[in-house]
């Protein structure tokens, strides 16, 4: 729902506006920038998102710079809000420090704490004359990532390889999208000027900027290349009967829909409005498969499948990178009872599946404890895998399948093939 009001015009009070929303109702930012209204063009647009993008992934370390200043900053979520975007903007952007701190004090009379402009002038008056000291060590840990997290991650992966994420996750990624035809209806050529073809997927296309609107309507859908390759998967089994578990939004689905048009295909998720999402993809790239409203662990269907696609709900800590917002909305790893959900969908989807059949499981977590334990008669298909995975993907190979390092275009994902005997 959008809220009511004027539309808004300026595009820090739009990030302010969103960075309160997204925290408050723990939402991904597309969703919380969804209800507002605003008159903006897309440079403006754009310097908002980068706003609410930057002052997410970097918000422990603004947090600890805000600190500094103000050793017990207790006042309203949107004054708190307010001075972590304009830190960011001080710190990391190219804004005139000047027009960033006029603004600040403009806008905490517009957000109606007229009170405590003088609060917001001084903290930000102070970070701008610290100087550079105090952003130097913005592509540490610390900057970047929740304690919890990081240890997690650290146990797990190791310094090493986790000091490579770091550095993958300060910096802005590309957004990956695919199409069901060559060109672009419209287009002269199949690419624009600031687009790509990936090097590692067959349908692949990257950019740095956000896809035209009318794209959307010409059989473009957004998915990042992680999803894809697990998708690329499914296409690659050529099943002749399957099923994607938990499908919404309906990635996977419509990538197998749209390159392995012979597959039988039906999707199944719990939340009724979330399966909207699903028709509204299918209508927009013109595609026709089944869909069933449901519980997951509770169809009829035992044996059916040749394949069961499984992208099971999970703490989503690998796509930290697209969607910094993440890190503030979780506190600690996944518990005990997002681990019962997940055994209890790959039960289900075992039993889904033919003899000779294939279940692929996937999450988009680095937790390597989100792989529930594993039916024992699976046959881990860790060969089958192999062949499937193009050459060039981030790929570490694991006792239970793989692992999708996050880059410049990938999420941090993890999968494993099974074979039912």
């Amino acid at each position: 729902m959008v809220e009511a009001g004027r539309p808004i015009s300026d595009p820090r009070m739009l990030a302010v506006r969103c960075l309160v929303t997204a925290a408050r109702q723990r939402l991904l930012v597309p969703e919380a920038m969804a209800r507002f209204a605003y008159q903006l063009d897309a440079r403006d647009l754009a310097f908002a998102h980068e706003i609410v993008y930057g002052t997410f992934r970097f918000l422990p370390g603004l947090e600890q710079v805000l600190r500094q200043f103000c050793p017990k900053p207790k006042f309203p979520p949107e004054v708190h809000w307010l001075l972590l975007a304009s830190l960011y903007e001080l710190g990391f952007m190219r804004s005139a420090d000047y027009a960033t701190i006029d603004q600040a004090n403009r806008n905490i009379r517009k957000l109606g704490f007229p009170r405590l402009k003088g609060l917001v002038n001084a903290v930000l008056r102070n970070a701008q004359r610290a100087g550079d000291d105090l952003w130097r060590e913005r592509d540490q840990a610390s900057w970047l990532l929740p304690r919890w997290l990081e240890k997690l991650l650290v146990k797990q992966h190791g310094p090493e390889r986790v000091a490579t994420w770091i550095k993958r996750w300060s910096e802005r990624g590309l957004l990956s999208y695919w199409h069901q035809g060559g060109e672009l209806p419209g287009d002269d050529a199949v690419l624009s000027g600031d687009d790509v073809v990936s090097p590692v997927l067959p349908h692949c296309r990257r950019r740095e900027g956000a896809v035209p609107e009318a794209w959307l309507e010409q059989g473009v859908y957004i998915q990042n290349e992680s999803s894809q390759l697990i998708a690329h998967v499914a296409v690659g089994l050529s099943p002749a009967k399957a099923i994607d578990l938990c499908s919404a939004p309906g990635g996977k689905a419509c990538y197998l829909a749209a390159f392995s048009p012979e597959t039988e295909l039906t999707a199944c998720d719990l939340d009724e409005y979330r399966l909207g999402l699903i028709r509204q993809n299918q209508r927009r790239l013109n595609l026709n498969f089944p869909l069933i409203v449901g519980d997951a662990t509770q169809m009829n269907c035992t044996g059916e499948f040749d394949l069961v696609m499984l992208d099971a709900p999970c703490s989503g800590i690998g796509i930290l990178g697209r969607h910094p917002e993440i890190k503030r909305h979780k506190e600690k790893p996944a518990d005990a009872a997002m681990f019962d959900v997940q055994a209890a969908l790959m039960k289900a989807a075992w039993q889904y599946v033919k003899p000779g059949g294939h279940v692929l499981y996937s999450v988009c977590s680095l937790d390597q404890n989100e792989i529930p334990a594993l039916p024992e008669d699976a046959h881990i298909a860790n060969d089958r895998l192999k062949e499937l995975i193009p050459a060039g993907a981030p790929v570490v190979w694991q006792e239970n399948g793989l692992l999708i390092e996050p880059d410049v275009a990938f999420d941090g994902f993890q999968a494993v093939l099974l074979q039912k005997p």
